[in-house]
């Protein structure tokens, strides 16, 4: 496929055709697929062939685009691989985004967690953790996803807090989330992952309430 075709097929806008609002929605709409589409056959070669035995080629040819527009989105597989994590961070932090403002920081991330009820971006994340674990080659793309959402979780609380927002109170908050988050997930990819690498929609609720604990035990200042 020609690096200018989109993944579904459909050909870059005509210039005559629709409004520029019609032709932005469009394109990103095929480039959100083209990017969910990477990341999911990423990980189902990961769990085919394992780690280091698959190329960014055989990633294109997997999704039906060239090499080219492979890296256009990504550097490497195991980019791509780590962008489970920050899907499913970025979706926690939507969810944050839409609570009230009048709802204190870790309360929000509580139901922020707890709202990921759908479990396809946790179980390609979990997935991806536990067939990747102790490899240093994807795990700093990871922590480049979690830095990612401290920043990003930083700038909604600042948001949410308006003139009150304090930058030490922010951080400390916002640090110890994540470091949450992090705890749990490493918890459970020493404690409770399936050994047998397939994890299931019941195994993601293990995880998505593991982190929910975490958070509930900061908030309640590990009494």
């Amino acid at each position: 496929m020609d690096s200018t075709t989109f993944l579904d097929g459909t050909p870059p806008d005509h210039p005559h055709g629709g409004s520029a609002e019609e032709k932005t929605s469009r394109r990103e709409l095929n480039k959100q697929a083209t990017r969910a589409a990477i990341i999911e056959a990423a990980v189902n070669l990961l769990s085919e062939n394992g780690l280091g035995n698959f190329t960014a080629e055989d990633l294109a040819d997997a999704v039906g685009i060239s090499r080219r527009t492979f890296f256009n989105y990504f550097p490497s597989p195991e980019a791509a691989l780590a962008a489970t994590v920050q899907n499913f961070l970025d979706g926690a932090i939507g969810e944050f985004r839409q609570r009230p403002a009048d709802e204190t920081i870790l309360d929000s991330a509580i139901a922020a967690v707890m709202a990921l009820v759908e479990p396809g971006s946790l179980s390609r994340m979990a997935r991806m953790c536990l067939l990747t674990e102790n490899q240093p080659q994807v795990q700093r793309w990871q922590l480049m996803a979690w830095d990612d959402a401290t920043s990003k979780l930083s700038a909604a609380a600042v948001e949410r807090l308006g003139t009150k927002a304090d930058p030490f109170f922010v951080r400390t908050m916002v640090g110890a989330i994540i470091g949450a988050g992090k705890a749990a997930t490493e918890f459970w990819l020493e404690h409770e992952a399936p050994r047998s690498g397939q994890v299931t929609d019941a195994d993601s609720m293990v995880l998505r309430n593991l982190i929910t604990q975490a958070l509930q035990h900061l908030r309640n200042g590990f009494a």
